[in-house]
């Protein structure tokens, strides 16, 4: 393990040579290699060497996950770090206790038992760099000890995941006497684990389903707890907070894929929700399965032919089956004119352009025209009627648009150019 220092330096002791590495733009560098050379008279092949390191730097800690449990109870606080790399993190919190995680996810988590309630800090974090710095902080309150109690076992999910919208299982324990009328609601906390909301819940023992609410952040930490009507019941969260996200969905930026001889033809996907995501493109009885971590993907269509139509079948994501969206479908439309040309029917000029285009047709009548970018999204779109008009395009970048011409059921792409 290294330590990312500057500047660089070199140095050759008794044959050996020594190197500080230069500090890094991003905090961590998962794996890095280090080429040792010597110079001559030796041959440079005889005395390369090449081996593999990782390069880290003082740690950046932040604690959180404030929650409730009842005497006797333990949770987990979350731990956010900005270390990519592999090693181990000690630490010591504010109540005097010590302890190490392996660090390398960026989500680490730290178990407590307090006796009554207790606001945990850090007061030191460090890895093999030295002394770090870390934030944040969470509050463990700790319910009196009751005659009766109430305590989260575990949660799941009856599909993949948990999207808001989704229903949710979750399964507790009773401990004392509860009267035949009892009734048990699930609550779930806001995100920073304190405020305690009830959200619909079915059931009356364990187990019980609810539907999480349509308005929490993906992304963000919930506490999730059961509480019971008999009163001085007390009611503790699991040990291990919620974490949401939102369903997928997959749309094509446009609902063409412009065709070019000698090459084949790219759509673009557009994604959203909780990635990564999983995707399928069909033609005819023909699937391609696609992976992608970017909200914007772009798929070659192999060997695609013009007026073949391209369809998005299915989406997953973090939460599991999303939704298609329009347009879910492309179809691979031929190019009609090139720069500069002039069409029977249709004008484009100046080509290339910097200001303006001027649309020159035969007769005035209703026509959709969009504009694509080189991406295949859709940088402007509307509705022409007269004879002659004017696109303004002068807020785009230089380079390489589509502009699509629909009229009567039939369509023609122009390639233009900004300068």
């Amino acid at each position: 393990m290294h330590c990312s220092v500057s500047p660089v330096k070199e140095r050759l002791i008794a044959g050996h040579v020594s190197a500080f590495v230069t500090n890094a733009r991003r905090p961590t560098i998962n794996r890095s290699k280090l080429f040792i050379k010597k110079s001559a008279p030796y041959r440079e092949s005889e005395l390369s060497s090449e081996f593999g390191i990782y390069i880290t730097r003082p740690v950046n800690a932040t604690i959180s996950g404030s929650t409730v449990i009842n005497s006797g109870g333990e949770t987990l606080l979350f731990v956010q770090t900005d270390n990519t790399v592999p090693e181990t993190v000690s630490y010591q919190l504010s109540d005097g206790k010590k302890g190490t995680f392996f660090g390398g996810s960026g989500n680490e988590f730290i178990s407590v038992k307090p006796e009554q309630t207790t606001t945990y800090t850090f007061t030191s974090v460090s890895n093999s760099c030295g002394v770090g710095k870390w934030s944040g902080s969470a509050t463990v309150e700790v319910n009196p000890p009751s005659e009766r109690t109430v305590n989260v076992t575990s949660f799941g999910s009856p599909t993949f995941g948990f999207c808001v919208g989704d229903s949710i299982l979750v399964y507790f324990e009773q401990i004392g006497l509860f009267t035949p009328g009892n009734v048990l609601t699930v609550q779930l906390s806001d995100s920073t684990g304190r405020t305690f909301k009830s959200i619909p819940t079915a059931g009356k023992a364990s187990l019980l389903r609810a539907m999480l609410p349509l308005d929490l952040s993906a992304g963000k930490q919930y506490r999730i707890r059961v509480v019971a009507s008999d009163a001085g019941t007390a009611s503790g969260a699991y040990r291990s907070a919620l974490f949401t996200g939102q369903k997928a969905t997959a749309k094509f930026a446009s609902d063409f894929a412009a065709y070019k001889e000698g090459s084949d033809p790219a759509a673009v996907v557009l994604l959203s929700g909780s990635g990564p995501w999983q995707y399928e493109i069909g033609l005819g009885n023909d699937k391609q399965t696609m992976y992608t971590a970017s909200a914007v993907d772009s798929v070659i269509l192999w060997q695609a032919l013009p007026g073949q139509v391209y369809k998005l079948l299915t989406v997953y994501g973090q939460c599991g089956l999303g939704n298609v969206l329009a347009p879910s479908t492309v179809m691979v439309s031929l190019i009609t004119a090139e720069p500069g040309a002039v069409n029977a029917r249709v004008i484009v000029a100046p080509n290339p352009a910097r200001e303006y285009l001027q649309i020159t047709f035969e007769t005035a009548r209703p026509r959709n025209v969009t504009l694509y970018d080189s991406r295949g999204i859709s940088v402007w779109q509307g509705k022409f009627q007269r004879q002659e008009e004017s696109l303004s395009i002068a807020k785009f970048v230089p380079g390489v648009y589509l502009l699509r011409i629909e009229e009567s059921g039939k369509e023609r792409v122009y390639r233009v150019v900004k300068h």
